[in-house]
């Protein structure tokens, strides 16, 4: 029996129309199955909303941080509506949480392998100082050798078992970011006038340093990579926060650095506290 997927009617007895909808309530079986999948599908893992384009975060995940990277400002233009938006901090996330990993793992193994020809050379030295030194003062220069050789060696055991840490190291970026997020937002209410086009959500600032943390992909060049890294995320998070929120560079500016403002503000007041005990203790002792 043939019958409307909607409505249960029989449509044997009671022909479609035209079109092809129910003659009882006019749904066709193409825009029914349409409306089911829909309601049945979770909410999409990509930062998008109404009237605006989406960012497939994973699908374009190498696309998304070369033009972060390389046009960061093109990058919040286009996509500001999607950032300001309530939707899509997850997906925003999952992005930092990944380049963050994959930066915590090149600088895992750039340690592995500086470890291992440091231990290599370590050995040839224990090896030639074995063969020139065969006296009773050679051998206690072996053994101290190799007491300090077995140290070193404990140390590279105990790095490779550090690996284990990069399993935390999804945890501990989020936590990072979740607090700097919420002083670098405090700034932004601060010091940045409100827009109605632009509404200062803490989700969108979560979101503009969630995706600076692109540079950190960088750290696959060892050395150098993490300066890079820092003064690129650096950067990024100045034009994201001043695209996004419609503010100026300077303004931008200080609410990146407005957590070390902070951090040397309490500094400066402890400091100036102990001095202010030390003179008075000093008055009364003399």
């Amino acid at each position: 029996m043939n019958s409307c997927r909607n409505c249960l009617l029989n449509l044997d007895l009671n022909p479609p129309l035209p079109n092809g909808g129910c003659p009882n309530c006019g749904v066709k079986p193409l825009d029914f199955k349409t409306e089911k999948f829909a309601a049945a599908a979770p909410e999409a893992e990509i930062l998008s909303s109404p009237n605006t384009k989406g960012i497939p975060v994973f699908s374009s995940f190498f696309k998304i941080t070369k033009q972060l990277i390389f046009n960061p400002t093109i990058f919040f233009q286009e996509n500001n509506q999607s950032i300001l938006s309530e939707d899509g901090l997850s997906s925003a996330l999952s992005y930092a949480i990944v380049i963050i990993w994959l930066s915590a793992f090149s600088n895992f193994i750039w340690k592995s392998l500086a470890a291992i020809a440091l231990r290599s050379r370590i050995s040839d030295l224990l090896q030639i100082s074995s063969d020139i030194f065969d006296t009773p003062f050679g051998t206690n220069s072996m053994q101290a050798f190799e007491g300090t050789f077995g140290a070193f060696r404990e140390k590279i055991v105990s790095l490779f078992f550090g690996a284990g840490a990069m399993v935390l190291t999804p945890f501990t970026a989020l936590l990072k970011l979740v607090f700097l997020a919420l002083f670098i937002h405090i700034a932004v209410k601060l010091f940045f006038k409100s827009i109605v086009d632009a509404p200062q959500r803490y989700g969108t600032t979560l979101k503009i340093l969630s995706f600076a943390s692109a540079p950190w992909i960088f750290c696959i060049i060892p050395g150098f990579g993490i300066l890079i890294a820092m003064i690129l995320e650096f950067c990024i998070a100045v034009i994201g926060l001043r695209e996004v929120y419609k503010t100026t560079t300077t303004r931008a500016t200080i609410a990146v650095l407005f957590p070390e403002i902070l951090v040397l503000f309490f500094f400066f007041a402890i400091l100036a506290f102990f001095l202010i005990v030390f003179l008075g203790l000093f008055r009364l002792a003399f």
